[in-house]
């Protein structure tokens, strides 16, 4: 029988004066296997689909019903698996992403709810303006054609909380971060993950931006890579190693992030014996952390693209069906070298883009349709 990591429930919560809060509407929620039953019998909403799991781990594995938490899902050790989250073991079963949700949606990205809660835990170590180590997520009421996420933050100086409206486009996802921080018993940084060639986006609006992108690796269409270089992949490296990374990203973007052992599988690519590029994948949600890097001596020779298929080659086979980018601009509409990590990126047909955009809190108290 099917075996998956899993925490959390499905239920409802209470929130100051006995309003009753449903968590996330999952009408683009995961798909359902054969081995799969109910976490909780009872829906608290018509409009909710119950969260399912495994019946081999649903004593095990799920928090009490009454919990506030929406599940996610993740896995203890990847290097002991040789998994990221959400693939089955036991069988060749790769996660269940469902294809249609953006075409049905307008949604941005190709996780269920739950799905894109876990791959922001196994994020968090970026530590960028969306993206922390966070304490609890919470899939929380929104209004049609969004999802809201309330995330609270594990530690960070000033504000701990911050609200996640991914949506079809940028004023709905704004409506719904004004609905959503009317209710927070807290203030809360508020982000808006829409489709980037939204033509509604205001950046007069916006204090900080990035973006987020998935591969489907099984349609890819990734551009002819250099094939006189050589990528080589480990989860395991010494000092020397490091040595070589540090002068690398040093050669790329100015500064180093260095990799995390059974996090991090690292590839390094080298030509004629010399290292001229690298990337890290995160095992745990397949993104690649902190991009893909190639010395500025060795650009436009499509070394990152020889990357990026490796990169794809060991996601696949790992049974992800998608794997991911993040980048953060260092200024609204990015600078020129932000713009031509983007146009790398999308020359090799990212099949979903988003804009990852943190709005300003005057703007979301001024009344709709106000600066």
């Amino acid at each position: 029988m099917n075996s998956l990591f899993a925490e959390g429930s499905y239920g409802s919560r209470r929130r100051g004066g006995g309003d009753k809060t449903a968590v996330m509407n999952l009408a683009v929620s995961d798909m359902i296997d054969e081995d799969t039953v109910q976490v909780n019998g009872t829906n608290h909403n018509s409009t909710l689909r119950p969260l399912t799991v495994p019946l081999a781990q649903r004593a095990s594995s799920l928090h009490d019903s009454a919990s506030s938490t929406i599940s996610t899902a993740r896995v203890s050790d990847p290097r002991a698996y040789g998994i990221g989250n959400l693939r089955y073991l036991g069988n060749s079963l790769k996660p269940r992403y469902p294809k249609q949700i953006v075409a049905r949606t307008g949604i941005p990205i190709p996780l269920s709810i739950n799905r894109f809660a876990s791959w922001y835990r196994s994020a968090g170590h970026l530590k960028i303006f969306w993206v922390k180590p966070a304490r609890e997520i919470r899939g929380i009421e929104a209004p049609s054609g969004t999802r809201l996420l309330e995330v609270e933050w594990s530690s960070y100086r000033g504000c701990g909380k911050c609200l996640i409206a991914i949506s079809r486009d940028f004023s709905t996802a704004v409506s719904a971060l004004r609905y959503a921080l009317e209710r927070a018993s807290t203030a809360a940084r508020a982000v808006a993950i829409v489709p980037e060639d939204d033509n509604s986006i205001d950046r007069r609006l916006v204090d900080a931006e990035g973006i987020l992108y998935f591969w489907d690796t099984s349609r890819l269409e990734l551009l002819e890579p250099c094939r006189s270089v050589d990528v080589s992949a480990v989860d395991e490296w010494s000092g020397d190693l490091d040595a070589e990374l540090s002068a690398l990203q040093a050669a790329s973007w100015g500064f180093y992030k260095p990799p995390i052992r059974g996090v991090h599988r690292v590839f390094l690519a080298s030509l004629e014996g010399r290292p001229v590029g690298a990337a890290y994948l995160n095992l745990l949600n397949y993104n690649i952390d902190y991009g893909v890097h190639v010395a500025r001596a060795y650009w436009r020779r499509r070394i990152g693209t020889r990357i990026l298929w490796e990169i794809a080659k060991t996601a696949r086979e790992m049974g992800s069906e998608y794997f991911s980018v993040v980048r953060v601009y260092r200024k609204i509409g990015g600078t020129s070298s932000d713009r031509r990590a983007a146009a790398f990126y999308r020359a090799n047909k990212p099949v979903h883009r988003a804009s990852v955009l943190r709005i300003e809190e005057s703007a979301l108290r001024s009344p709709e349709g106000e600066i």
